[in-house]
């Protein structure tokens, strides 16, 4: 994404799924190949591609999150 996203570009990743509630493991299992991701992993991901001003969001109650990091 770094690569093809224009600078000053925003890189947005939303998610249904925080990673944190009990049953995400669980599903996890039940579809091969399946990982859901944190926000700090998330996170941690893009500042190691190059983004900058990462931020992020969390609706805790619905396990809703969202993620942003900016191409400098």
């Amino acid at each position: 994404m770094y690569r093809v996203l224009r600078p000053g570009g925003t890189c947005l990743i939303a998610n249904e799924m925080d990673g944190l509630a009990a049953d995400v493991r669980t599903f996890e299992k039940t579809v091969g190949g399946f990982r859901v991701y944190t926000i700090d992993e998330i996170a941690e991901y893009l500042a190691n591609a190059g983004f900058t001003d990462i931020r992020s969001r969390h609706d805790e109650t619905r396990h809703f999150i969202c993620v942003t990091g900016k191409k400098l």
